[in-house]
């Protein structure tokens, strides 16, 4: 864990290649103790890492092994968030209609486990992939919905 930990801190200072080397170094150790949650978080840092360096193919694989864990636990909470995880690299690489398939997919996971967190943020997405794939009034849909989930946070906590 504290390996991690130092990985994740190291990216958020900007020392990427520092951050990989730790996240890579300790991802085996996690693995052969069979720490669980250890690896779904170090696989996770370690495609945001990738994601960072913009060597998207590598956050995908990094991704996608997070995912195959998630969904063997069956946790859609989780599962939702391996899934947006993954919809953020393929906007990146300008293949929205991959990324609104894994928006979808994590907001129907996100749905069926009752999750709010990220709710706007991922209709956010949703709407931005329709702009760009010309679907405007499914756009418009996804961004208002996000705005009335937003009021609505606001005005729960005030």
């Amino acid at each position: 864990m504290a390996g991690r930990i130092t990985g994740q801190l190291l990216r958020r200072l900007g020392k990427l290649d520092e951050s990989l080397r730790i996240l890579e170094y300790v991802l085996p150790i996690a693995k052969r103790h069979r720490l669980i949650k250890e690896v779904k978080y170090t696989l996770t840092a370690i495609a945001v890492v990738y994601s960072l360096k913009a060597e998207y193919d590598k956050a995908l694989k990094y991704n996608f092994e997070c995912l195959t864990i998630r969904a063997m636990e069956g946790n859609k909470k989780d599962i939702s968030i391996s899934l947006m995880n993954i919809g953020v690299i393929y906007f990146k690489i300008d293949n929205f209609s991959l990324a609104l398939d894994y928006y979808l997919r994590s907001l129907n996971a996100k749905r069926a486990s009752g999750d709010q967190y990220d709710l706007d943020r991922l209709l956010i997405n949703i709407g931005i992939c329709y702009i760009y794939l010309t679907k405007y009034d499914l756009a418009h849909e996804n961004i208002n919905e996000a705005i009335v989930k937003d009021i609505e946070l606001f005005e729960e906590n005030n």
